[in-house]
């Protein structure tokens, strides 16, 4: 008797960029939307196709609404980086010149069980200048005598093996902030960070067919992310997770 085949996982990665206030910013900005986006196509994260990544740039509020409500997903991770602050304890958006809008209105826009928010916004004051991320995927050589590499997974299993751990997580949402209340989001620390880090996770010989989940990977950079902005702006920063859901956000290289 033939087996009826599971049906496919509906996901998408949604990227959500804000106002930028000149050219400078919006240049810097629109790469971080570039780096999200070859992150996600990526085996190492999660080898989205390209019908599966959208990007949402200066829009008004009904388009992005529009946007948010037109699909009906077993999965979503959601970045949204700009302008931001906290008024009463909403976590305000500035989407375009004209429209700020609370994010966890928006969250409630999206048909899907299962969602990951990445937000890389202020939550007091306004962020300031952006620097580059390197994803780059060279993997430092061995000297003689050194073992043998092993195989790197095909693009079918990074995509099965990032399935299993949608499916295998509880409903919910995860909410991730570049930094806590009160406290700016600086230089996109947090962005650069948790792109690395997850990079540098997937490129690792000690792990194989194996899933990082966002609630390791945000506990790991924590400590991280607050000592980088002690060292380039003098002030703290420490992100923050609401939620303990093991939703994934990359896949090991081999």
């Amino acid at each position: 008797m033939n087996q009826i085949p599971e049906p496919k996982i509906r996901r998408k990665a949604i990227i959500i960029k804000g106002y930028s206030k000149d050219k400078q910013e919006l240049s810097a900005t629109m790469a971080y939307v570039d780096n999200y986006k070859e992150w996600f196509k990526s085996n190492a994260g999660g080898a989205y196709s390209e019908n599966e990544i959208k990007i949402l740039t200066d829009i008004t509020f009904a388009e992005l609404k529009l946007n948010l409500e037109s699909d009906i997903l077993d999965f979503v991770v959601v970045v949204a980086i700009g302008h931001g602050a906290n008024q009463d304890d909403f976590q305000l958006f500035r989407l375009n010149q004209d429209e700020i809008i609370k994010l966890g209105q928006v969250v409630e826009f999206i048909k899907s069980d299962k969602q990951l928010w990445l937000v890389e916004s202020c939550r007091g004051l306004l962020s300031s200048v952006i620097k580059t991320i390197d994803l780059g995927h060279k993997i430092p050589s061995f000297k003689k005598g050194g073992k043998i590499p092993p195989t790197p997974i095909s693009k079918e299993k990074t995509r099965a093996l990032y399935d299993k751990q949608i499916k295998k997580c509880d409903n919910g949402k995860v909410i991730c902030f570049a930094c806590s209340r009160n406290e700016i989001a600086m230089n996109a620390i947090f962005t650069r960070h948790i792109l690395n880090c997850a990079h540098q996770w997937h490129l690792s010989y000690r792990f194989s067919r194996a899933t990082l989940n966002i609630t390791e990977l945000m506990n790991c950079i924590i400590p991280i992310v607050n000592s980088t902005a002690l060292k380039e702006r003098g002030k703290e920063q420490h992100p923050e997770i609401l939620e303990n859901i093991e939703f994934p956000f990359a896949i090991s290289k081999y």
